[in-house]
């Protein structure tokens, strides 16, 4: 077989690998059952098992709106919001369920071409300049990548309770779907594809994280052992929601509220403005109060998607066909 057969064969066999769902996943009448959380369910997407939540008998309402743990997952939320924009944010925009049984961004007012959608104060962010001088110190001397730097200060300050992200952190979702998290056949699968690359990189990135983790004082850790799920989660974050304002590496940071904003090619907001002060999203046309608000992640093909976010794209014209073959099933978002 060609090469490139080849990897259209493979191709097509990691897609469903992939994207097929699980069957009988979800039995219980309980909404948090096998150790799902509201963290998982109603959180923004890339969390792993968020589709199952929603099967015919439960819905996003009845567990996330309307279940005890689904109310204070909710208001944490809301309350995160407020105090942002007490601290000087803009937000316009409520956090609620999408189509799909996503969570996601929706316009509380309407909204003109070129107006504010989002604007987040520079103080409110995370990036390299945010992090602990421990963990720059012991990356470089192993020569981490910047992702991995900015990962591995994310890591830290999530053991630390008074740390200006706290709040935010207690929103992300617990696990994700991305290559960090495939199974070996799946990692077999991606690395026999062009893709294998992202692979390499991806844990490459996570070894030298736990080579520089070893050498900083067990004190930054608050007694409490830093392991590799720690650094998985972390780089995960940074992976999938890290925003490049310059197109490098060094230039990502993480931006609070920013990450509920889905993907479509067809966006109807762009970031706008990075200044000293705050960084500003804008809408790209007029979007009218409830309208879901969109950024464009990539133009990349579904593998690509499921490699490097855990979910594939509906009628992508980048590579966008699934197909039905049999394999091991990995939980992941709906099509979008």
């Amino acid at each position: 077989m060609p090469v490139s057969g080849r990897r259209h064969w493979l191709s097509e066999r990691l897609l469903l690998v992939v994207a097929v769902p699980g069957v009988d996943a979800f039995a219980s009448k309980d909404c948090w059952v096998g150790g799902w959380t509201p963290e998982i369910c109603c959180s923004a997407p890339g969390a792993k098992g968020n589709p199952l939540c929603w099967d015919s008998v439960f819905t996003y309402d009845r567990c996330c709106t309307e279940t005890e743990e689904g109310i204070q997952f909710d208001l944490r939320r809301r309350n995160f919001v407020a105090d942002m924009v007490r601290r000087g944010a803009t937000v316009h925009f409520d956090i609620r369920q999408v189509s799909g049984g996503r969570t996601g961004a929706v316009a509380s007012r309407t909204l003109p071409a070129r107006s504010t959608v989002l604007r987040v104060p520079s103080t409110q962010v995370f990036s390299l300049k945010s992090v602990h001088s421990a963990v720059v110190e012991a990356s470089r001397r192993h020569s981490c990548d910047a992702h991995a730097i900015l990962s591995l200060g994310l890591a830290l300050e999530r053991v630390n309770p008074n740390s200006v992200l706290a709040d935010w952190i207690k929103l992300l979702p617990l696990t994700f779907a991305n290559v960090l998290w495939f199974s070996d056949r799946q990692l077999d699968l991606v690395q026999r594809t062009f893709f294998s690359y992202i692979v390499q990189n991806w844990f490459e990135d996570l070894d030298c994280m736990g080579r520089a983790a070893k050498e900083m004082n067990p004190n930054l850790w608050r007694g409490r052992p830093v392991t590799k799920e720690d650094l998985r989660w972390a780089l995960s974050v940074v992976k999938t929601r890290g925003f490049a304002f310059e197109g490098t590496r060094e230039s990502t940071m993480l931006i609070p509220l920013a990450d509920f904003l889905n993907h479509n090619m067809v966006a109807s907001v762009r970031t706008a403005t990075l200044a000293e002060d705050a960084l500003r999203f804008v809408a790209t046309k007029d979007v009218m109060p409830g309208d879901e608000l969109c950024i464009d992640y990539a133009q990349a093909s579904n593998l690509e998607f499921l490699v490097r976010y855990g979910f594939r794209v509906e009628d992508n014209p980048f590579g966008g066909r699934q197909f039905e073959l049999g394999g091991e099933p990995m939980q992941v978002m709906p099509t979008l």
